[in-house]
């Protein structure tokens, strides 16, 4: 289930990407850190909620 998605030939920024995704970087920190990953909007409600989390699915 993939949560962010990208496409580049640059491995350094692949490097960074994983980097931040192991060290529990954000979504949107990754995304920043990343410039060519793109959240691909699964599991993302604004409150949280877990209904709405099952629901997004």
């Amino acid at each position: 289930m993939a949560l962010i998605d990208g496409r580049t030939d640059d491995l350094a920024e692949v490097a960074r990407a994983a980097r931040a995704w192991h060290d529990g970087a954000s979504l949107d920190d990754i995304c920043r850190a990343a410039p060519f990953v793109h959240l691909t909007g699964r599991l993302e409600v604004p409150d949280g909620d877990p209904a709405r989390l099952t629901e997004s699915e």
